[in-house]
């Protein structure tokens, strides 16, 4: 994972869909018009290899701008962007990742258990 800023409250994060290599070069060109590609750090999800081409910059009002506007004047690539958050406390939400609750078929199995054990002891 890239180290994240120490003296930044918060990071704005943003991702390259459909990522490939050739869209990647695209892109790192398209930084490089916006002045963005000295601020912007790619992002390694935790525990999820898979997920490429998430990229961070701090979230000063300019720069978070200048991504926006690349979001919306490119057609060539297609940025997404997530918003601001605490380089500590990003949610795994944004990225489609949600934590796995208790499975449907547990619940269901333990009611009719606990149906089974009440009618036994009646």
């Amino acid at each position: 994972m890239a180290d994240l800023p120490t003296g930044t409250l918060e990071i704005f994060i943003f991702r390259l869909n459909n990522w490939s290599v050739e869209k990647e070069k695209i892109f790192i060109e398209k930084l490089k018009e916006y002045d963005l590609y000295d601020f912007s750090t790619p992002y390694s999800v935790p525990n999820h290899p898979e997920i490429k081409g998430i990229y961070f910059i701090p979230a000063e009002i300019d720069a978070v701008t200048r991504v926006r506007k690349l979001s919306l004047e490119n057609t060539s690539i297609e940025v997404k962007t997530f918003g601001s958050y605490d380089p500590n406390n990003i949610p795994l939400s944004i990225f489609g990742i949600s934590k796995q609750g208790i499975p449907i078929s547990y619940i269901i199995i333990g009611i009719v258990l606990l149906i089974l054990l009440l009618g036994v002891l009646k």
